[in-house]
């Protein structure tokens, strides 16, 4: 069964336009304890649960064996990617060898990670540790604006750090992960009150299941 392009399945539907590029993997949403996502429906057929709900899960599913691949730290809510300000961002790598997910409200990004698709002695999939791509997204930002008239005139802790438009891509050889970053003072008009930049970070693999590792590569100012 499925409302437009969103699969349900016992246990979770999935999230419009989480999709890997070769259309096998995608993301979803579900509650712990509930065969049937719970929540109220559009009239396109989109359900969306409450965003309070303690028991909201995410994962990351294979849409042709409808199975669970593993879960995600992240806790989007509905089938659609955006609610109002809330909405949630998803990256393949082009061999769906890596994934991130972003969760961002009005002002900030809740969280943001990265995961890889590991292959299973079986033939099947498995998600490693989720690797932080926040906090490490922080510190580049606010290094890259050390000295400078931004962090003169405000506190680092002054402004909320939007995370958006990732992407999952090879430059040189190399996989990395870019997001676009957002940073502001809530509701000021002062002059450097605000930022943009684009942050990447190179992507390797672990043999075992640990989380994928991030090494900064670049910071650019916009």
């Amino acid at each position: 069964m499925s409302a437009g392009p969103v699969l349900t399945v016992d246990g979770w539907r999935t999230i419009a336009g989480s999709g890997s590029r070769d259309g096998i993997y995608a993301l979803a949403w579900g509650q712990k304890g509930q065969s049937s996502p719970q929540g109220n429906s559009d009239e396109e057929g989109f359900m969306m649960g409450d965003q309070d709900d303690a028991n909201l899960i995410n994962y990351a599913v294979n849409v042709r064996t409808k199975q669970i691949v593993g879960t995600l730290v992240g806790k989007h809510f509905g089938d659609k990617s955006t609610y109002n300000h809330d909405s949630t961002e998803t990256a393949w790598s082009s061999s769906s060898l890596f994934l991130a997910q972003v969760n961002s409200g009005k002002w900030a990004t809740f969280d943001a990670n990265v995961y890889g698709l590991l292959y299973t002695s079986d033939g099947g999939n498995a998600l490693s540790k989720a690797a932080d791509l926040l906090e490490p997204t922080k510190k580049a930002i606010f290094e890259h604006l050390e000295g400078g008239p931004v962090l003169k005139k405000f506190d680092k802790g002054d402004f909320a750090i939007t995370l958006h438009d990732p992407r999952i891509v090879y430059q040189g050889g190399d996989c990395v992960v870019q997001v676009g970053v957002i940073g502001q003072i809530p509701k000021s008009e002062e002059e450097d009150a605000s930022f943009e930049a684009t942050v990447t970070f190179t992507l390797a693999t672990n043999e075992e299941t640990s989380a994928p590792l991030l090494s900064w590569r670049s910071t650019e100012g916009h």
